[in-house]
């Protein structure tokens, strides 16, 4: 592990209540049609855990409120890639990631292969 990590590590949190109609954990729809929902300003530069719970779910970030998932995209022997192309989180699966620190609004873009929802909690300090 290298010393970065183990910094990183040290700073890792559980949920917490922020206020009394606050904490630091989300819990979004996901559906076979195009979500695409801003996540707290805060949450820029920082480790989240996401887990999809009742379905398989295409996603990433953006800092374009009206982005869309394809999870259709088919792939090709060169690698598909394109502004549709979304990283898959099954069923499930937990999945710790950074969010990116850019000046703009971050949204969470999602499609799913069924209704569900999908876990997003604040990891890091």
């Amino acid at each position: 592990m290298s010393t970065q990590e183990v910094s990183q590590a040290a700073h890792v949190v559980g949920p917490w209540q922020t206020s009394t109609d606050v904490s630091t954990v989300r819990v979004f729809t996901a559906v076979v049609t195009h979500k695409c929902n801003a996540i707290p300003d805060a949450w820029r530069g920082k480790y989240v855990r996401l887990i999809a719970i009742g379905g398989n779910v295409h996603w990433f970030f953006t800092t374009e409120s009206a982005a869309e998932v394809d999870r259709a995209a088919a792939a090709t022997d060169a690698g598909t890639s394109g502004v549709t192309v979304g990283s898959r989180l099954a069923s499930g699966q937990e999945r710790h990631v950074w969010v990116p620190t850019t000046g703009a609004t971050v949204y969470f873009a999602r499609e799913a292969d069924t209704t569900c929802t999908v876990g997003m909690e604040l990891a890091s300090d």
